[in-house]
């Protein structure tokens, strides 16, 4: 589901904060030169840990279970980010926004920290770890968004039933979906929903709690303290 351009044509005012947070691991310098167009992306921090004198902040982000399942797919990616010497934590906050601008000038921005020493990268929205080449080649280098780039859509099994949900969407201040009871013969139409649901909110709508939108009611359910989506999210059941 590409976009073009980094403008959001269905934008409504009114909707969450973007949040971003990348956790840059590897062995980055004091000082990295950072693009010019970093400048401009609202609310951007970047904090230099290190593993001789910041242990605990980063085996905050190694102990965790996403790690633990990385390192049983890809045990290179673990191994690499366990034996990091740096940490470089780029965290944005961007009020509102009306357009993408922010998620372009601060790919470039994580580019440049690659450029300098970083070898592995988690993205923390999503809760998605990343070998820096992938993602190159995969976000970096490609010149149309797609909503598979920078939201997930998990698909677990619930008693024979699925559950399909998003994470991710608190990059675009917009809540995550979460879709509850959906039979083995609906799994891909479901799937197919939520990422069409993600795609548009990503292009700025707002699916507004308890009108029908795409044929489901999608109803507010929990906030960020839910670690299953680090965010605000909607539900709603198959029908």
């Amino acid at each position: 589901m590409p976009m073009t351009g980094w403008t959001r044509p269905r934008f409504a005012p009114g909707g969450a904060d973007a949040f971003l947070a990348y956790a840059m691991l590897g062995n980055v310098p004091e000082s990295v030169p950072l693009p010019k167009v970093a400048a401009d992306v609202p609310g951007l921090s970047l904090r230099r840990f290190t593993a001789a004198e910041h242990a605990s902040t980063i085996n905050s982000f190694l102990s965790g279970p996403d790690l633990k399942r990385v390192g049983r797919e890809d045990p290179e990616l673990a191994l690499k980010a366990r034996g990091a010497a740096t940490l470089a934590l780029v965290t944005a906050t961007v009020p509102d926004p009306g357009d993408l601008l922010y998620l372009r000038r601060l790919r470039h921005t994580i580019a440049a920290l690659i450029a300098a020493g970083a070898t592995t990268m988690f993205d923390a929205p999503a809760a998605q770890w990343w070998r820096v080449e992938r993602w190159r080649s995969e976000i970096l280098a490609p010149a149309e968004l797609s909503v598979i780039d920078e939201v997930i859509v998990h698909v677990d099994e619930q008693d024979g039933l699925f559950w399909v949900h998003t994470r991710g969407m608190r990059k675009f201040g917009r809540p995550d979906l979460s879709m509850h009871d959906v039979p083995r013969g609906a799994r891909e139409q479901a799937e197919t929903i939520c990422r069409a649901a993600a795609l548009s909110q990503i292009e700025g709508e707002r699916i507004v709690p308890g009108v029908p939108y795409d044929g489901f009611t999608w109803e507010s359910v929990g906030g960020a303290e839910d670690p299953a989506f680090d965010n605000a999210y909607i539900a709603a059941s198959w029908h």
